[in-house]
C-alpha cells in the first residue's frame, strides 16, 4: 500500500463524490446516506465505507478492512466530521467481528470477496 499519510489527502467532501461512488458507498454499507443526518441510528459500516472510498482514491491498493480498521477519531478528522456528535455504533450487527473480513475488494466485480452473511 502506499505510504501517503491522512495529512496528505484533501478532506471528504459528499458533495463531490459521484453517484456511482454514493451507490457504493451505500451498498457497502447496508444501508442509505440519509442515515448520517440520524444521530440514533448505527453509522459505523458507514463512516467505513466513506473513508475507504475516498481513501482509495487516493492510495494505492486501499482495502476495505484498512478502513474498518480506524479509529474513530481519525475517520471523523478524515471525514471532516470532528465537530459532529460521534455516531453510535450501539447496534451489534454493525460490528466487523474477526472472520468477518472481506479479502479482495468489494466492488470489484473481477475479483472473488468473502463477505460476511448477516
Amino acid at each position: 500500500m502506499d505510504t501517503t499519510t491522512t495529512l496528505d489527502l484533501p478532506e471528504f467532501d459528499l458533495d463531490k463524490c459521484t453517484l456511482q461512488e454514493i451507490s457504493d458507498i451505500e451498498r457497502l454499507a447496508g444501508t442509505g446516506i440519509a442515515v448520517l443526518a440520524e444521530p440514533t441510528k448505527p453509522r459505523g459500516k458507514l463512516l467505513a465505507a466513506m473513508l475507504y472510498i475516498h481513501r482509495r482514491r487516493h492510495i494505492k491498493g486501499y482495502k476495505w478492512n484498512d478502513a474498518m480498521n480506524v479509529p474513530l477519531d481519525e475517520a471523523l478528522t478524515v471525514l471532516g466530521m470532528a465537530d459532529d456528535e460521534e455516531p453510535t455504533t450501539d447496534d451489534p450487527d454493525d460490528v466487523t467481528e474477526p472472520g468477518d473480513e472481506i479479502e479482495g475488494d468489494p466492488l470489484d466485480p473481477t475479483e472473488s470477496v468473502h463477505t460476511p452473511t448477516d
